[in-house]
């Protein structure tokens, strides 16, 4: 223990130059393995014999739901179910855990003689106090209820599996049995109460018609069907007829004045709705008529001073004539009329006049009529409403029907497994425990004692060797990454990199299908891709099957055609002649209009366009800001640049671009002097795509 101490100062002194041991912690759990085996057994067995030797209990529940128990039949006023709010339900739980209900289950289950239900001494020799029955059942009664519901469970645990059941089904039986008490009880209280009160309401009731027709006779006020007097409706009646005469008696003054003012200015009266009413005016028009035309059809043959011609005339003067006495008459006939209604008028105005007199004196009379109508209305309806309660309280008193606010639709069953204790937990929690408490003891150990820790210059040390040992490596096995293959070239990081000194050998990548292509483009994490090849625009068909096989692997790749015969872009266009990149650096198109769509596959395609090639390279300057353009809106930029120079390459490269030298016919000769132009011209890293499928694909169609 003093050793211990010792090297505890030590490390106290030091704290900032010492460092954990891995190697000596782990040795410290393989020294004392089988210590921490021991104490994970020991811990283990404690478990299962706590678990033999524990009394199991067992818990059973029941149902119930809180609903109102009336029906439309009973009661079709019943209380709405949005009533029973959340404050009701919660008050219902604790009326299930009420004294009375649980005394009610003591003495139905005999629970008080019961020995899990009684008090029992540690040892027999010790005193001890009994505990009252209502408590230790409470232990074993769990009453909640479920979220966002009406539901109320009741939960009872005993040793018993049978009395767990038994004793659940007695509570809410007996929750059941209190409500319906309850409610008996409140139904006696309210019959009893309502008997005499209906008896003295029927006699104000009698007392208070009686008072009304008293009234009404020594007042003189007939009863009426509707709401106002007689006298009222009288006035009302003859208002309206005064309306009416007023109307009529206006209406065949104004009638007659206008006959008489159109005979006096001469002008035709055959419009005036009252002359075309007359019979006669009918009849004399219509012969008017007939003179009309006869005149006109002899006036075209005979001349004004005919006789037959004067004859029809003097005729018509006549009838003019007959038709203006006829207006007269029927302008006096209507004056007449105009004039009756006016003594129509003034008969009504003094009726009316007597009327508003009686009216006034009735409705003086009536005041005290509709406070003694009040009165005894307000009577009435108290009388009917204490009737109908007490016809609902004795129909239920003599039917014995008590409906309870609840209803149980799930009785408890017998368990078949004990709540406690669950024996796969507890040995579990266990072994788990011991096996972590065992550990942290040997860690903690370790570490107090010192032997876990040591001083951070060895380390360092050994790290400072560990990294000469890798730069050695490095230097020893200067071409490990001509492969490139599951590793990022360095070389593609920054294009100043790309273009330096020229190494002694290039860093070749071979794939022979569209698959192995895309593989090592999505390792080295290039967004610019350039194709070039030895045969030129005929090798075109490699960029072609590496970009649709990007798009249908779900990244958005679109495809640029620099080939002059448009060798990538024609194959996914079906032969149609689009605008293009040379359009777009001509000015003549814009980069939205010019990029198209693979016919077969999600690929993106900016074919070669229409203009001509030396009016785009005018522009050749604004080719790396389209391209950056269609970077920030694709994930990857493939370029099929043909037989390009390395000038030529240079100006389409960025800091995260891969060449790719696609192969279909050529020799290994051709190959490998491209490859050494481009090495010479500072290029350094390289994939070399001849994609064999493509080539046996076009064997088989030539042979077919």
């Amino acid at each position: 223990m003093l050793y211990s101490e010792c090297d505890m100062r030590q490390v106290s002194q030091h704290q900032q130059d010492v460092d954990l041991d891995m190697g000596a912690l782990f040795g410290a759990l393989w020294v004392h393995r089988l210590k921490i085996v021991l104490a994970i057994l020991l811990c283990t067995a404690l478990a299962v014999f706590a678990v033999l030797v524990l009394p199991k209990s067992y818990r059973s529940e029941a149902r119930l739901i809180v609903e109102t128990g009336e029906s439309v039949f009973t009661r079709p006023n019943a209380a709405d179910q949005s009533a029973l709010d959340a404050q009701a339900v919660e008050s219902q739980v604790a009326l299930a855990t009420s004294t009375e209900v649980l005394s009610n289950v003591i003495d139905r289950l005999n629970l008080a003689e019961n020995d899990e239900f009684r008090d029992k001494p540690l040892l027999p020799f010790l005193p001890h106090e009994e505990t009252d029955p209502l408590e230790r059942l409470r232990q074993h009664i769990g009453v909640y209820r479920v979220a966002n519901s009406r539901v109320i469970v009741i939960e009872f645990t005993a040793e018993d599996p049978e009395l767990a059941a038994a004793g659940a089904n007695a509570v809410a039986d007996e929750y059941i049995a209190v409500q319906a008490e309850a409610k008996a009880q409140n139904n006696a209280s309210a019959t009893a109460w309502l008997s005499p009160e209906i008896e003295e309401l029927q006699d104000r009731v009698q007392a208070a018609e009686g008072a009304i027709a008293a009234y009404r006779a020594e007042k003189d006020i007939p009863s009426t069907r509707s709401n106002g007097n007689l006298a009222s409706q009288q006035l009302s009646d003859l208002s309206a007829e005064l309306t009416r005469v007023r109307a009529e008696a206006s209406d065949a003054a104004a009638q007659a004045r206008g006959v008489r003012e159109a005979i006096e200015r001469g002008e035709g009266i055959d419009t005036l709705p009252a002359v075309l009413q007359s019979p006669v005016v009918q009849n004399l028009q219509d012969r008017r008529g007939e003179l009309t035309g006869n005149i006109a059809e002899l006036s075209s043959r005979l001349l004004d001073n005919h006789p037959r011609m004067r004859g029809l005339r003097s005729q018509l003067a006549q009838l003019d004539r007959q038709i203006t006495a006829e207006a007269r008459r029927a302008a006096n006939a209507l004056a007449a009329e105009a004039e009756t209604a006016r003594l129509r008028e003034q008969e009504l105005t003094d009726r009316i006049a007597g009327l508003k007199a009686e009216s006034a004196r009735v409705d003086e009379d009536e005041v005290g009529l509709r406070a003694l109508e009040r009165e005894a209305a307000a009577q009435r309806d108290l009388l009917e409403s204490y009737l109908a309660r007490y016809r609902a309280a004795q129909s239920r008193d003599a039917a014995d029907y008590q409906p309870v606010d609840a209803r149980i639709f799930s009785r408890a069953t017998v368990p078949n497994s004990p709540v406690f204790p669950k024996p796969v937990p507890i040995i579990g929690a266990a072994f788990a425990g011991s096996l972590l408490l065992a550990v942290v003891a040997v860690l903690l150990t370790a570490l107090m004692s010192g032997r876990a820790l040591r001083p951070s210059g060895v380390v360092i040390s050994e790290r400072e060797r560990l990294e000469e040992s890798e730069y050695s490596a490095a230097d020893a096995v200067p071409s490990a990454r001509s492969s490139r293959r599951g590793a990022v070239s360095p070389g593609l990081v920054p294009a100043s990199a790309d273009i330096a000194p020229a190494a002694s050998e290039p860093n070749v990548a071979v794939a022979t299908t569209a698959e192995e292509t895309v593989a090592i483009l999505a390792r080295t994490g290039a967004s610019r891709v350039v194709f070039v090849s030895p045969e030129g625009d005929d090798a075109a068909a490699v960029a072609i099957a590496v970009s649709r096989t990007l798009a249908d692997a779900g990244l958005r790749a679109i495809l640029v055609d620099l080939t002059e015969s448009a060798a990538a872009s024609t194959p996914l266009l079906d032969g149609e002649d689009a605008l293009g990149i040379m359009d777009v650096l001509a000015d003549k198109a814009t980069l939205s209009r010019a990029v198209r769509g693979d016919r077969y596959s999600a690929l993106s395609v900016l074919p070669f366009g229409q203009a001509a090639p030396a009016e785009a390279a005018k522009q050749i300057d604004r080719l790396p800001e389209v391209l950056e353009a269609l970077e920030d809106v694709f994930d990857m930029v493939l370029i099929e640049a043909g037989a390009a120079d390395p000038e030529g390459i240079d100006k389409l490269r960025c800091d995260d671009a891969e060449i790719v030298i696609s192969v279909m016919e050529a020799d290994e000769r051709l190959i490998e002097a491209d490859v050494r132009r481009l090495h010479r011209a500072g290029f350094r890293n390289f994939t070399i795509a001849t994609c064999t499928e493509l080539k046996q694909q076009a064997e088989e169609l030539e042979g077919a």
